[in-house]
Order: structure tokens, then C-alpha cells, then sequence
């Protein structure tokens, strides 16, 4: 998974980053979990606000073949979840 990292930090670090795995319809919580900065996060070569990551197959154990999710990623830091 890609995603662009936050423009605005609130004036403190990201400590890591939160997600949730999401039906296609938004109503059922498929996961959720904290992914830690130092851990699993590829800065991406070709662009610098950029970073990629790679979900293990527990992250993934409840997702079903043949179904769509949304995914959602938030920075996490002193200030909160956000």
C-alpha cells in the first residue's frame, strides 16, 4: 500500500500510523491495527512524501477473495490520530 504522508505534523513527529481495513460499504470493520514508524515503512524511491507498506497475512486474515475494501491510513503523534 502507498500513501502520501501528511503535509501539516501539528509541530510534533509521526510515531506511527493507523489503519483500518473497511467492507466496500463502509459498515462492517474488517481490521485495524497501528503500524509502527520504525517498523514496515519503505520511504518510496521516486517521490519523498511518499511511503509505502506491506500488510503481513494476519493484518489480512479476515479480508475474502473476490470482495472490495476501502483502506484508511492516519498519522499518529502526541497530539493524536489524525
Amino acid at each position: 500500500m502507498k500513501f502520501k504522508v501528511p503535509y501539516e505534523d501539528g509541530g510534533f513527529p509521526i510515531l506511527n500510523y493507523a489503519y483500518e481495513i473497511r467492507s466496500n460499504d463502509g459498515t462492517d470493520l474488517i481490521g485495524e491495527g497501528v503500524i509502527l514508524e520504525s517498523k514496515r515503512m519503505l520511504q518510496a524511491s521516486d517521490n519523498s512524501d511518499e511511503k509505502s507498506f506491506v500488510f503481513d497475512r494476519d493484518m489480512l486474515k479476515n479480508i475474502v477473495g473476490g470482495k472490495t475494501y476501502k483502506f484508511s491510513i492516519a498519522a499518529v503523534n502526541e497530539l493524536g490520530t489524525g
